[in-house]
């Protein structure tokens, strides 16, 4: 096995002397796109042995491979969760339809609180994310893996929105790409989610003159905000697509706010009085309601 610089390997079946040819051409031209083409045919030439790829009965899309005391996949579960959802939703059913089997696979809580944060962030940003991909790649991002294509999205929302820290977006998105049956590609999901890192300023400011994509709002929206409020629409917009706070109603003939918060205290979950409603907590981040 021949290691390149940027971490990714050759199988068997593949000269060394046209991969350097082909690293020097990603070089000078599509960095990450030969990377994709290099991923496919080390994948088309790998001992099939070797490979897992478990199919859902009925959806054709590979299953997250299972391992007993796996602690790669445990960490990342909702990171893999997240990828199922979002290609089922992409290939066009509801999210509410394909959420329940990931809530399924996700017995805490705080995974299936992050499986929504992720799902909504990407699902909000959609058009933006899509548009990213495909500049981040220099070819259409739909022509990728569904799942692959499906996990490099969430990882550009967490970017993004950073709704967890940028080394767990990178880290966790490669590992669920591992766990999800795709250890060939994990090194092109890193490259990508690393490039967006450094390049994420010029990314966003080249991206298309079209509301949808630099402000997820619709055209039309834009402009009447940018005609009444021509100094802060786009603060406007921005605080628009941020997620909303998570804020609880205490019932005080039950017990007292105080108490109450006293007891989201005791079970490590961050939250603080609203200062203006007197029956209202504010989350710091949110959970399930129902445990």
């Amino acid at each position: 096995v021949d290691r390149g610089a940027r971490g990714d390997c050759v199988g068997p079946g593949i000269r060394e002397g046209s991969v350097r040819e082909e690293r020097a051409r990603a070089r000078i031209g599509e960095q990450v796109g030969e990377l994709v083409a290099l991923g496919e045919r080390v994948d088309r030439h790998e001992d099939g042995a070797q490979r897992e790829h478990r199919v859902d009965a009925g959806h054709g899309l590979p299953a997250v491979v299972q391992e007993q005391g796996n602690p790669v996949a445990a960490a990342h579960a909702a990171r893999v969760q997240a990828a199922r959802v979002l290609a089922r939703v992409l290939e066009g059913h509801a999210l509410d339809a394909a959420l329940p089997a990931a809530d399924a696979a996700l017995p805490d809580a705080r995974d299936r609180g992050l499986l929504r944060a992720i799902c909504f962030a990407t699902l909000r940003g959609i058009h933006r994310y899509e548009a990213l991909l495909v500049a981040l790649l220099a070819r259409q991002g739909s022509r990728l893996d569904p799942l692959l294509r499906a996990a490099l999205l969430a990882g550009l929302a967490q970017l993004d929105t950073q709704i967890t820290p940028p080394y767990a977006a990178v880290s966790g998105t490669v590992a669920a790409v591992r766990a999800l049956g795709r250890p060939r590609l994990a090194a092109l999901a890193n490259a990508v989610l690393r490039r967006y890192q450094r390049e994420s300023v010029a990314l966003l400011a080249a991206l298309p003159d079209d509301a949808l994509q630099r402000w997820q709002h619709p055209r039309w929206l834009c402009e009447r905000l940018q005609h009444d409020w021509p100094q802060d629409w786009q603060r406007v917009l921005e605080a628009n697509n941020a997620p909303a706070p998570m804020i609880l109603r205490v019932n005080r003939t039950r017990g007292s706010r105080a108490d109450y918060l006293a007891q989201l205290s005791a079970a490590a979950i961050g939250a603080h009085a609203h200062a203006q409603l007197p029956d209202a907590i504010v989350l710091d981040d949110a959970c399930d309601v129902h445990t």
